[in-house]
């Protein structure tokens, strides 16, 4: 597909949903790919550098891929993003992260075996009613 005449239809910050809008677009016959992906979703801090990752089509669908996507993202864009982060208890969306809830796994496994091992425990913790999980 790589052609010379593609243009950028969107931006995203992780690979899931671009490959959400992506998918749209494959489903109503237009050809796109993704550009920097694999930059993007293995050094992260680069996103601001390269721009994120780039949804690209032929200049001559742009405009029909532009309308998709303004429904994708009203849909299952949305749907997508409502999943991430809430309070099972009271529903607020205003969560945060425990800085350093793994550290006691995280020395136990220095300790014991050496080596530094990815057991990343991701505790959350609701700002509005102090609820973690």
């Amino acid at each position: 597909m790589t052609d010379g005449n593609e243009v950028v239809v969107g931006t995203f910050p992780e690979a899931m949903a671009a490959h959400l809008v992506r998918m749209q677009l494959d489903a109503e016959g237009i050809d796109s790919y993704l550009a920097d992906e694999n930059i993007v979703s293995i050094y992260p801090l680069y996103f601001s550098a390269i721009g994120g990752i780039k949804l690209m089509v032929r200049e001559e669908d742009a405009q029909a891929a532009f309308r998709i996507i303004e429904g994708v993202e009203s849909e299952a864009f949305t749907r997508y993003k409502s999943k991430q982060a809430v309070c099972p208890v009271c529903g607020s969306e205003h969560v945060g992260e425990k800085p350093l809830a793994y550290l006691r796994t995280l020395v136990l496994t220095i300790l014991t075996i050496g080596l530094f091992l990815p057991f990343f425990y991701r505790s959350r913790k609701c700002e509005d009613c102090g609820h973690t999980w």
